[in-house]
């Protein structure tokens, strides 16, 4: 009976190899899924202390910046986001903030957050833009992240590159970076190293627990930062990401108030 306890406190351990933890709203583990070391970052978005969107590379559409460089400006987290073209630096899919189109790309799954009404705080959803140069509207969403492969759907996998308007050579084996929406509501984002398929991914998605999933970019693109540092750091540079931003309170000793500091967003 020793060896087999002593075998699941190893198993245990390998299962979850470390935890960090961010004033409630955010919490980081490195996790072994499916025989893959895989970062994930859970966000609670039950709070408009807390606010997730996209991040558009310096100088905006058709420039590109490392995301290195996006982690120094004020967000807590900054993950790999949309397909890029290349050559034109253009992202694939659509970019919403608040409730504005910032450009359309036309293609992809997105995830898509709207204010909870009559309360705080924020849901999170993951919709399908299937085929090319599409047009979508994205109704009540103030934030929309497009140019993602839909992996989960009510915790089904429904992986198909082509049906989101992408190559089916994207299934090969690669580096991956997505995001999850947990039975709960909370976001998870979520990157790893080792090569893997999209199938794969999307299996290793729903043992985080996430019941809707997307991949974003991958491959030399994949990248998730946490308090501006990697735990994985992109080979080239991107035009886009998804950012993470947590107001952080200011105690004022004297009058023994807390004041909130409004975050600065950075929108390229």
């Amino acid at each position: 009976m020793g060896k087999i306890t002593h075998l699941l406190a190893a198993l245990l351990g390998l299962a979850c190899l470390g935890k960090t933890a961010s004033a409630g709203h955010i919490t980081q583990q490195t996790r072994v899924l499916a025989g893959k070391t895989v970062y994930v970052v859970r966000v609670n978005l039950d709070s408009d202390s807390v606010l997730v969107q996209p991040m558009l590379a310096q100088g905006g559409v058709g420039c590109s910046e490392s995301l290195a460089s996006m982690a120094t400006r004020g967000a807590k987290v900054v993950l790999t986001g949309a397909f890029f073209d290349t050559r034109s630096l253009q992202p694939m899919g659509d970019i919403v903030i608040g409730k504005k189109l910032v450009h359309f790309g036309g293609r992809g799954a997105a995830l898509c957050l709207r204010r909870m009404k009559g309360a705080a705080g924020w849901v999170a959803g993951i919709r399908a833009n299937n085929g090319i140069d599409r047009h979508t509207d994205w109704g009540k969403s103030e934030i929309v992240l497009g140019g993602g492969i839909l992996l989960l759907k009510d915790g089904e996998i429904v992986v198909n590159p082509a049906k989101s308007g992408f190559s089916s050579l994207l299934q090969k084996p690669d580096p991956r970076a997505g995001v999850g929406i947990l039975k709960g509501g909370d976001l998870i984002l979520v990157a790893t190293k080792s090569p893997v398929t999209l199938t794969e991914w999307a299996q290793i998605l729903k043992e985080a627990g996430a019941v809707d999933a997307l991949n974003y970019d991958g491959g030399s693109s994949t990248g998730l930062y946490l308090d501006g540092k990697a735990l994985v750091a992109p080979v080239r540079k991107l035009t886009n990401a998804l950012a993470v931003y947590v107001e952080q309170p200011t105690v004022v000793a004297k009058k023994s108030v807390v004041k909130k500091k409004p975050v600065v967003v950075a929108r390229g």
